[in-house]
């Protein structure tokens, strides 16, 4: 959090440090008015985009995604997250665009291994599934959503003990 906290734009430090805050402690229902009183700035944007995909709201948050990938360029995470709000909202052929992009840009990102994992889950394709959730991992071994979602495909294929050792971690 004090490493985030310092990299944010100094004209919107308070709103936003106050609703980083709520949201490293698991209020993101609390945080979302915080983050929508909150100026506009890309950190505004991207964390008020993820807290709407933590809790379900994925066509909400990509617009505020998308309005944090303008102000940033290129970006990995940022890329990631929209694309994942994309699919959970829906709009998988927009988001297959998005994730070829960030394959050809972000090879060796985590979270671009997640969402192309994401996708081929989405799409009924588990064994791509498991193979983009396994390459995050390798990439970076504590990638909470690639373990969770790759733990929860070994489920759904009836491995339970792969699924298990997973959810452990």
């Amino acid at each position: 959090f004090a490493g985030v906290a310092k990299r944010l734009s100094s004209e919107n430090k308070a709103e936003v440090r106050r609703a980083l805050a709520l949201w490293v402690l698991w209020k993101v229902e609390d945080a979302v008015p915080v983050f929508q009183a909150a100026r506009a700035s890309k950190e505004r944007s991207y964390f008020l985009g993820v807290s709407l995909l933590d809790l379900g709201k994925a066509s909400d948050a990509v617009q505020h995604l998308k309005d944090a990938l303008e102000a940033e360029g290129d970006n990995a995470l940022i890329g990631a997250a929209l694309a994942e709000a994309e699919l959970k909202s829906g709009n998988i052929e927009g988001a297959s665009t998005r994730i070829e992009k960030l394959r050809k840009k972000f090879a060796e990102s985590a979270d671009v291994k997640y969402v192309e994992g994401l996708e081929a889950d989405l799409t009924g394709y588990r064994s791509g599934a498991i193979e983009a959730y396994e390459a995050a991992l390798k990439l970076e071994p504590e990638h909470a959503r690639s373990m969770f979602r790759l733990a929860y495909t070994y489920d759904l294929l009836g491995d339970d003990d792969a699924a298990f050792e997973l959810y452990e971690q």
